[in-house]
């Protein structure tokens, strides 16, 4: 639910201050006194209490109104529930313990010191958002809405508006709801996702879906009936449908009652910069821009996107933070990092100081303290800097380790907020060790809570609500106010946000930020509301940067493919001028989808005769065109884009050693013949549609790569990329280069050009490669003979012969891997299904009870780590990192100090006893046949990305998937047992708890 828990391994330990002088005080304490313990980073600054108890009570997110009040939310059942508090709130039979407060200010003085329970018996309350007189709040699963029809300040008025989201875990909950630039609300997930749907069916306003000019049948079909759920749309009122949030976050037109899965997966806050970018937090993800909005990604269904968000502050253990405090957390790891991110936030007010404006505030309330973090453009995103990071400070700490800051708040008056639930314990029972989760201390605090402001020390100022008016005004709080305003009235000519209210604020603006934050709208809007957008879209304009080109890249997603079409060709020279951005790079193939051949066409050209070849990104970009023109049927415009790869890729350089140009032009042709094998064509069936000129040069490319694999001075990556292509010319023949890929295979000493030799000759589905294969396992080294299984798992034909070495005895059973063994006795094939069952049986792992009474006596062994540190890097580096070892694909196993041996025993032998959901490991069929595995590392509408062993990672877009399945296992195999005897057992779990004392540089009282 939100990421100040600590939602990581279970391990319970303190992590080393930073600067802890002057002594941690014993809280708890009253506000005043807590409040003398708070250390601002910038001294012209001041912070003052504006609401506590008893007036808030365990306050976790605060919204303002458009009357200046402040709506809080107050979860007064965390950590456990109603039904684990002490008395007298708790009890088998108790009610629920979150309520809404509304506060009010009401002599003026700046202390919210007048509070009403606007609502209560809300069950773990995480959010607000003040709309139409009342607010809508995120609780249990639900969003519902409040209002006070009577004027006694208690909601006397509560609907359901959507139900669905995931209750499974009590700390990742739906949170944040947020009216959002575009009129929409949108709220963080809580990383668990759920199927939602909606439950009120009488929306005020029946406004139509009108179709965008773009839009297919099926398009336009996609929201309103069973496609729903898979797209992540329901835009018939009528007839909701689920929506699927795994992996994506929500949001809803509360006019209509149309919504969505979004991009982004946020766990406790969300955020809204002045432009519209909008930003996401999770426990070791202090800040997250959201790139690429789902519903772009939606109008882009033949584009896969790798990527959705980045990382603005450095994540995991690249941030430090500067506690005053002795902070617990559940990962020693951590120490002195994120570890609870939580309530994201970018200052857009108009009362600190001007170099404020834009920052990001994260709240870190296990190192009760706030950090601050200055943005800087990045091409199309944003890098940051701690300005405090060389004085090891923050921009708020306290010496008070009651204070936990969860939330920050934007206030009417320009002024930053703090929200403090003040307690002894922000951890969640669930992730702690056994003999911790009944700790006394958990509940203390419950009583207790402040919320604080920060402004300058030299001035005080009070809200206008005259200001709604100006949606000039420099404090965004104020404009926002007054668009949700016009919003939420349906008789008001602005509620849908188009053109008149957009162009109030960018029209006639010098400033770039206004253009893009207009830009940010239209993307969202039906084609209908803003008819002519060519003038929003700035592919030539000499100062636009480029977070205004992306912006614009979104809005042409909804042009008329008449103005797309002729824009393109100036879309091009913007394409390469900003190729070394990856965003960028990645919405211009988008945006050009359906004319992706005339776009590559247009870049070829221009950089025929010109430097653009060493261009940084140009080979990438070049790349994701070609995988976008596969899916066209050949034209002139692809012909002659054909032909230019062609070209480059038998430059005459290429005889000299090979250049760049030649690089990037046979690179190019590789993705467009890969792409063509993910959909079931081939280049030789490609060939029929080409001129003879472009035919010719193909058959060119093809002989100079077999010469140029033999050739010494050959770059690696060219050598790399000829033997790929090989997989695309003819096994035999006159022009065939089987017999050369097979001694390849064989003989190269380059360990990564054999892998690309195997990855190609395994293409060739022939018997005399198969047997080669086979024949070659037992002499190979374990990555090798990797590479051979894979080969062995598709088509049919390989896995049944596969199979039949395993029965003959020439491959052992256990060195199939229990996803590989799943996969074999679950095959479409019946034939493949009897075969696995029959031959597999040594596979199956044995009984957990049994295997683990088996290797208890691996606890008493004396044991050596070097040879733990030897049985790790044999059996473990493909999926866990520990120092520097291996690479993190499953979940974080450094942290293993404070573990008893019983227990890494029991993880180690029964890995599948208790896995988190998001470490389940998935296999892919693609429709060409290929198989792969591993954890969804993420996922939009249209592409899934794997995380694979070895670090790999790849991106399927849906459309290539034949079938997608969830094991249901750990990507860590069951029956390790097989390698590891009990003598090695002891070795590697002594290694595993005490690999960081065995350098020397960090004392160990003891070694266990």
């Amino acid at each position: 639910m939100r990421s100040w828990f600590i939602a990581c391994w279970p391990l319970f330990i303190v992590v080393a201050s930073f600067a802890a002088e002057p002594q941690t005080p014993q809280g708890p304490l009253s506000p005043e006194e807590s409040l003398k313990h708070l250390v601002l980073g910038d001294q012209n600054l001041f912070i003052e209490i504006v609401a506590a108890e008893p007036e808030v009570i365990d306050p976790v997110a605060i919204q303002f109104d458009e009357h200046g009040r402040m709506w809080v939310v107050e979860m007064r059942d965390y950590p456990t529930g109603p039904q684990h508090a002490p008395p007298p709130l708790g009890g088998p039979d108790a009610k629920p313990l979150s309520r809404i407060k509304l506060l009010e200010d009401k002599d003026g003085d700046g202390r919210y010191e007048t509070a009403h329970v606007f609502a209560d018996n809300l069950l773990f309350a995480t959010g607000v958002q003040p709309w139409d007189g009342g607010v809508i709040v995120t609780h249990s699963g639900e969003i519902v809405y409040l209002k006070d029809t009577d004027g006694d300040h208690k909601a006397d008025v509560r609907e359901v508006w959507f139900t669905g989201f995931s209750e499974t875990n009590t700390q990742l909950r739906a949170n944040h709801p947020t009216f959002g630039p575009d009129g929409w609300i949108y709220v963080a997930n809580g990383l668990r996702g759920g199927n939602v749907i909606a439950v009120k069916k009488d929306w005020p306003s029946r406004l139509g879906t009108p179709a965008r000019p773009s839009e297919s049948k099926e398009e336009k079909d996609k929201g309103s009936g069973k496609s729903a759920q898979a797209t992540g749309i329901s835009h018939d009122p009528a007839n909701p449908v689920p929506v699927s949030l795994t992996g994506r976050d929500f949001k809803f037109d509360p006019l209509t009652g149309r919504y969505e899965a979004i991009s982004g997966n946020g766990q406790y806050g969300m955020t809204f910069d002045a432009w519209g970018n909008r930003f996401v937090c999770d426990n070791r993800h202090p800040c997250r821009h959201v790139i690429f909005e789902e519903d772009f990604i939606r109008r882009c269904p033949h584009v896969a996107f790798p990527a959705v968000v980045n990382d603005v502050i450095p994540p995991d253990d690249k941030n430090k933070v500067f506690p005053l405090t002795s902070a617990w957390t559940t990962s020693n790891l951590h120490a002195g990092t994120f570890t609870a991110s939580c309530g994201v936030t970018v200052y857009t007010g108009d009362w600190l100081p001007e170099e404020f404006r834009g920052n990001v505030f994260v709240c870190e309330p296990t190192g009760n303290l706030v950090q601050r973090a200055v943005l800087e453009p990045d091409g199309v995103t944003f890098k940051s800097r701690n300005p405090h990071e060389k004085d090891r400070r923050e921009f708020l700490a306290s010496r008070d380790d009651w204070f936990r800051p969860v939330d920050l708040q934007n206030g009417p008056d320009g002024a930053l907020y703090v929200v403090d639930m003040y307690r002894a314990v922000i951890e969640h029972p669930e992730w702690v060790p056994d003999e911790l989760k009944n700790r006394p201390d958990q509940w203390l605090g419950n009583d207790k809570g402040r919320i604080y402001r920060i402004r300058p020390k030299s001035e005080r100022r009070r809200f206008d609500p005259k200001l709604l008016g100006d949606l000039r005004n420099q404090n965004r709080w104020t404009v926002m106010t007054a668009l949700r305003l016009r919003r939420h009235d349906v008789n008001s000519p602005h509620r849908t946000m188009s053109d008149l209210s957009i162009s109030e604020i960018a029209y006639g603006s010098p400033q770039m930020g206004d253009i893009q934050w207009a830009l940010s709208r239209l993307h969202n809007l039906p084609y209908d509301d803003v008819r002519d957008r060519s003038k929003w879209l700035p592919w030539d304009m000499p100062d636009a940067k480029p977070q205004v080109r992306l912006a614009a890249f979104h809005a042409a997603k909804a042009m008329s493919p008449e103005f797309r079409v002729e824009s393109l060709r100036s879309f091009a020279r913007v394409a390469v001028l900003d190729a070394k951005d990856p965003w960028i790079r990645q919405a211009c193939i988008a945006v050009a989808e359906s004319e992706s051949a005339l776009v590559l066409n247009e870049i070829l050209r221009r950089s025929h005769d010109s430097d653009d070849w060493n261009c940084e990104g140009l080979r990438e970009l070049i790349e994701g065109f070609c995988a976008q023109v596969s899916v066209r049927d050949i034209d002139r415009d692809l012909n002659s884009s054909l032909l230019q790869l062609c070209q480059a890729a038998s430059s005459s350089q290429l005889k000299d050693g090979g250049n760049r140009k030649s690089e990037v032009g046979l690179s190019g042709l590789l993705t467009f013949a890969q792409s063509l094998s993910r959909r079931g064509k081939s280049i030789q069936s490609t060939r029929a549609a080409l001129d003879e000129k472009t035919k010719s040069r193909l058959n060119e490319v093809s002989d100079l790569c077999g010469a140029r694999i033999r050739a010494v001075e050959t770059t690696a990556e060219l050598r790399k990329l000829a033997i790929q292509w090989l997989r695309y010319v003819d096994f035999d023949g006159p022009s065939g280069h089987g017999s050369e890929l097979l001694k390849l295979a064989e003989t190269l000493s380059d360990q990564s050009l054999r892998l690309t030799s195997i990855d190609s000759l395994a293409s060739f589905q022939r018997p005399e490669v198969t047997n080669w294969l086979l024949d070659r396992y037992l002499a190979e080294t374990p990555a090798i003979r990797r590479a051979i299984l894979s080969a062995l798992m598709a088509p049919k034909e390989r896995q049944l012969a596969l199979l039949g070495a395993i029965a003959e005895g020439k491959i052992a059973a256990t060195e199939i891997d229990p996803v590989r063994a799943k996969q074999l006795m679950e095959a479409k094939e019946e034939a493949v299904r009897e075969k696995a069952r029959q031959v597999l049986a040594a596979a199956v792992p044995a009984s957990r009870k049994e295997v683990l009474e088996a290797y208890q006596p691996a606890l008493t062994l004396k044991a050596d780590p070097q040879r733990g540190r030897e049985v790790f890097q044999k059996n473990c580096v493909t999926c866990h990192r520990v120092g520097d070892l291996g690479v993190n694909v499953a979940p974080d196993i450094s942290d293993t100090r404070t573990k008893k041996p019983e227990q890494l025993l029991l993880d180690i032998l029964d890995p599948n006893r208790a896995i988190d959901a998001n470490y389940f490991a998935y296999t892919v069929v693609t429709k060409d046949g290929r198989s792969e595995s591993g954890v969804i590392a993420s996922e939009s509408s249209n592409s899934i990305t794997l995380k694979q062993p070895e670090g790999k990672v790849l991106t399927i877009l849906r459309g290539d998937i034949d079938e997608l399945r969830n094991t249901g296992l750990s990507l860590m195999p069951v029956g390790i047992e097989k390698n590891i005897n009990q003598q090695q057992m002891a070795d590697l779990i002594f290694w595993l708890k005490n690999w960081r004392y065995l350098d020397g540089k960090v004392p160990a009282t003891s070694l266990k």
